[in-house]
């Protein structure tokens, strides 16, 4: 069942990662799927920097890591977000 889901949310983000510069699709959805992929992506980051937070209490080095994990996350994914189009 969890490797059935993994291919469903694979498959989804493959989607909207494709849609998300094809001209085809109208403003209105293309715009729509921009902010579910950012959502994702902002989640993950975030759950990221609450685990550090949680594990810096115990374990210095394995919170501060998670933390850099999750910047790094979300400045690439700024970075991405913002790319000019060649």
């Amino acid at each position: 069942m969890e490797l059935l889901l993994e291919v469903i949310g694979e498959f989804i983000l493959e989607i909207l990662i494709e849609a998300k510069n094809n001209k085809h699709i109208p403003f209105i959805i293309r715009i729509f799927m921009i902010v579910i992929l950012s959502l994702f992506y902002i989640g993950i980051a975030f759950l990221f920097l609450v685990i550090g937070i949680n594990v810096i209490k115990t374990n210095i080095f394995l919170g501060l890591l998670s933390i850099l994990i999750s910047l790094f996350l979300g400045t690439l994914f700024l970075l991405l977000l913002f790319q000019k189009k060649k």
